[in-house]
């Protein structure tokens, strides 16, 4: 069983489900858009993203951020999803970070592309 997030009640009346296509999906948006630190029990948890909104644009800081990423990824989600390419981008104070991965209980490929900024 895959709870939907947000928790959230369907219409029978239970615990909302989603499929494990919309659950690993769910699962690299949530580390990409959460910094190191917010998550009390797992403190290392994150991507770091939400600070390069305001940081001066640099190639160490594009490959920095992008390491990290591709690393937490392969973390926390490898026994999930195989990550391939992980791509990040900034255009002015708005931030992309595209994902590429394969399900492992499927195979089903699949890529996330996550914006956001200022």
């Amino acid at each position: 069983m895959r709870l939907a997030f947000p928790f959230h009640i369907d219409d029978s009346g239970r615990s909302a489900e989603v499929d494990e296509a919309t659950y690993v999906r769910s699962l690299i948006e949530l580390l990409i858009l959460t910094d190191p630190g917010e998550r009390v029990m797992r403190p290392d948890l994150g991507g770091r993203t939400q600070a390069m909104v305001f940081a001066p644009v640099t190639d160490e800081l594009m490959g920095t951020t992008q390491a990290l990423l591709q690393g937490n990824l392969e973390r926390w989600l490898s026994s999930l999803a195989e990550i391939g390419d992980v791509e990040v981008r900034r255009e002015e104070s708005v931030v992309t970070v595209r994902v590429a991965y394969r399900i492992r209980s499927t195979g089903q490929t699949d890529e996330v592309l996550v914006t956001g900024g200022t």
